[in-house]
């Protein structure tokens, strides 16, 4: 027992001493752990006397992962992602996976074996990506929405993946196939009744206390995990759909966030683990393989998904940033080579093959990531073939005649009411929104508007910046914002600007680069009811006046599509 603890905290004094240098240059910490079971090995340490628990608590690790996988993936943005995302993924994952399949074929792989190294490259990470988007503030803008959206299609088809390979032992039958798929359907009908029934009583009368909450999402991570194994599917599976039968509830975020930091340690062990597993012996003979694999996943997966990206009709920008940013692949890659070589679908040097690649993929995507801009810049005029023209044209509704008009750079939430007051006085305006949901309803009220995103100058070329007399900006994002300030510099210095931040340093950024006024919601709102409370303090009866006012007003923006 004192071995087995000193083998770990060992491996963790380690991981942490790693993880620090590649914060520092920036890079997931993933690598880090791989990176720490590959020195352990190398070095030929003798830490791995309990092999087994290591292995146990990676099991751990995976089906925490997974379960905050499925917490995460709450149904009802599954179903809103859209036909454009389901095209967009879809397809992705098709034709990567086939030339995976392909490329694994000419290395001499196994058909099973092309299988999961097609799979393998098709996913992207999940976590890196909502990380570097989160970083940046641009988890909201147009292409990390649809990043997101190809995310989440993605993960469900590796669960798929996971579902369909392990019903095939080492040689595989139709038969296997059939019986799993009739196992899984009864499995998820069991689920579904005892999640609509049982579940959300038993888990209101948990969230009185926070302890208990985390205590029973523990155990109902693990019963899942445990009755998945006995039905023959792996205890991953179990885990994924007992966060995703939680995912609806209105205790989600807090069991995510309870549960995350115990998820972080057992997956410091997985990685650790699989870099320990790996066998870079014949690295020379992994050099071609891993060159080919690395090119694919960098250079034709962005290419596939720009392409996939402009035939919906999205802008070439769009279509550039989502594909950087999903130009590596997956935490789920390395899950499910870990599956195959535990069942013997996969040998030592695909596993290894696997690894290398992504930890190359991860480590370059991650460089490019961070000069996202400037590499569209230079790129903008060669990709333009990725646009499809004629769907662009249809959805733009300005007239170029547009002199003295205001530019209103987000319709939702306080945007819709701009809209109305621009239209009540007759001024002429235009709309600029990334969301189609809203494009929509403009376009059926004949309100003149473009979607798009504000952080493509292209765009804002074809909004007449030159001509017009003011932008509104209702969209809280400081970098997207000190952008437009910097192309109306150069086009339209006397254009007057009214921007939105959420934060007070922020707003004094904005003010110091010219901006003529910025709107902090926060603070506006609480100059709403001081006002209301300086009105009505005689006679607070009449606040009922105000609430009722603002139902209706509510009502109405519901209705409309509008649910900031």
């Amino acid at each position: 027992m004192q071995s087995v603890f000193f083998e770990i905290g060992f491996i963790v004094v380690l991981a942490t001493f790693l993880g620090a240098i590649s914060r520092r240059f920036r890079q997931p910490l993933f690598l880090a752990y791989l990176a720490t079971g590959m020195i352990v090995k190398a070095l030929g340490l003798n830490v791995l006397s309990d092999g087994e628990t290591l292995s146990i608590l990676a099991e751990f690790g995976i089906a925490f992962l997974l379960f905050i996988v499925g917490l995460e993936l709450n149904p009802k943005e599954i179903k809103e992602m859209g036909k454009p995302a389901l095209i967009i993924g879809g397809g992705e994952v098709l034709a990567v996976t086939v030339l995976g399949i392909i490329l694994g074929r000419f290395l001499g792989f196994s058909p099973t074996a092309a299988v999961y190294l097609g799979l393998a490259l098709s996913f992207s990470s999940t976590i890196i990506v909502v990380k570097l988007l989160s970083e940046k503030g641009e988890i909201n803008a147009l292409y990390g929405r649809i990043s997101v959206g190809i995310l989440l299609f993605q993960d469900l088809v590796a669960i798929v993946a996971l579902i369909l390979l392990s019903s095939f032992g080492s040689r595989g039958n139709i038969i296997r196939l059939v019986l799993t798929i009739i196992k899984t359907l009864v499995f998820l009908l069991i689920l579904r009744l005892v999640a609509r029934d049982f579940l959300p009583a038993f888990f209101k009368r948990l969230s009185v206390d926070g302890e208990l909450l985390f205590v029973g999402s523990i155990a109902w991570c693990l019963v899942l995990a445990g009755a998945a194994k006995l039905m023959g599917f792996s205890l991953e599976i179990g885990a994924f759909l007992g966060g995703l039968t939680l995912a609806a509830t209105s205790f989600r975020f807090q069991i995510g966030a309870k549960i995350k930091p115990l998820r972080n340690f057992f997956i410091l062990i997985f990685f650790v683990v699989l870099g320990l597993e790996a066998n870079f012996a014949h690295l020379s003979q992994l050099l071609l393989p891993t060159a080919l694999c690395v090119l694919v996943v960098l250079i034709l997966k962005p290419i596939i998904i720009m392409a996939l990206i402009g035939s919906q009709g999205y802008r070439k920008r769009s279509g550039f940033l989502a594909g950087l940013y999903l130009s590596q692949i997956s935490e789920f890659s390395l899950v499910l080579v870990a599956w195959g070589a535990s069942v013997g679908h996969l040998n030592k040097d695909q596993v290894s093959l696997i690894t290398l690649v992504a930890i190359l993929s991860i480590t370059i995507s991650s460089l490019f990531i961070s000069k996202d801009r400037k590499l569209y810049e230079k790129l903008r005029h060669p990709l333009s073939f990725l646009e499809r023209e004629k769907v662009r044209k249809e959805r733009i509704k300005v007239s170029p005649e547009y002199i003295d008009h205001v530019i209103l750079i987000g319709c939702h939430r306080m945007g819709i009411d701009f809209w109305h007051a621009l239209k009540e006085n007759n001024i002429p305006f235009v709309v600029l929104d990334f969301d189609p949901k809203i494009i929509k309803n403009l376009e059926k009220e004949d309100v003149p508007c473009i979607f798009g995103d504000m952080g493509d100058p292209e765009i804002l070329e074809l909004l007449n910046l030159a001509k017009a007399k003011m932008v509104i900006s209702t969209v809280a994002d400081l970098h997207d914002n000190l952008e437009l300030l910097e192309i109306v510099g150069k086009i339209n210095p006397g254009l007057v600007t009214i921007l939105t931040a959420s934060q007070i340093s922020e707003a004094l950024k904005l003010y110091q680069q010219g901006a003529n006024y910025v709107i902090l919601p926060h603070l506006l709102g609480g100059h709403i009811v001081a006002d209301l409370l300086e009105k009505h303090w005689q006679d607070l009866g009449k606040l009922g006046e105000s609430r009722a006012a603002h139902i209706k007003e509510l009502l109405e923006r519901r209705d409309l599509g509008y649910e900031g």
